[in-house]
C-alpha cells in the first residue's frame, strides 16, 4: 500500500488565490464520484462529520512528479445501509434532510461533493452560517439554501411541521 500525499485542502492552499483550475476540479470530481458510486453500490454512506479543513479526500503520491489518483479517506462516520437519520456532516455542509430531521441516504454524499466542488473553485464556502444557537443556524442555513435554490420540495415541508418556523 502506497502512502498518501497531501489532502486536497493542503494542495488548494498552494494554488494561486487558493482556488483550483476547473480542469483539475473536473478530474477530482470524476474520481470522487466513481469512489462514492463504489461505496454506494455496497450500501456505504461516507457522511464525514469533520470540517473541510480536515478534508477526507487525499491525493496519492503528490510529491515528486505530480498528482496521482484520489483516495477517499476517514470512513469513521460511514453508515452501512440505505436509510439513516440523525446528525451527519459539519453544519455548513449539511443537506436539508439532515437540518429538517428527516431520514437520509447516499444523496448526502452527493450533496457534499457538490459543496466541496464549490469550495475548490471559490475562496469562500457557498453557505457561511454560524450562530450561537443551533436552531438559528439551521434556520439561516435553510434560508440561504432557499434563496439560492428556491423553496424545498413539498414533501420536505409536509414531513417537518416546524419548517414554517424555520422560514420555509
Amino acid at each position: 500500500m502506497l502512502p498518501l500525499g497531501m489532502s486536497l485542502r493542503s494542495l488548494q492552499e498552494l494554488q494561486q488565490g487558493n482556488v483550483f483550475q476547473e480542469t483539475l476540479v473536473t478530474s477530482a470530481l470524476d474520481q470522487t464520484l466513481l469512489g462514492f458510486n463504489y461505496l454506494h453500490d455496497a450500501d456505504v454512506i461516507h457522511t464525514a462529520r469533520k470540517f473541510i479543513d480536515e478534508t477526507v479526500i487525499h491525493v496519492s503520491q503528490y510529491m515528486l512528479g505530480g498528482a496521482g489518483s484520489l483516495t477517499i479517506c476517514d470512513p469513521g462516520q460511514a453508515r452501512i445501509g440505505k436509510v439513516h437519520g440523525g446528525i451527519a456532516m459539519p453544519p455548513p455542509y449539511r443537506a436539508p434532510e439532515v437540518i429538517l430531521g428527516m431520514t437520509w441516504g447516499n444523496s448526502l454524499d452527493v450533496s457534499r461533493v457538490g459543496l466541496l466542488t464549490w469550495d475548490l473553485l471559490h475562496q469562500k464556502g457557498i453557505f457561511r452560517v454560524y450562530n450561537q444557537s443551533e436552531d438559528l443556524n439551521d434556520a439561516h442555513h435553510l434560508a440561504a439554501m432557499t434563496v439560492l435554490l428556491g423553496p424545498p420540495p413539498d414533501v420536505f415541508l409536509r414531513i417537518r411541521q416546524d419548517a414554517q418556523i424555520l422560514g420555509c
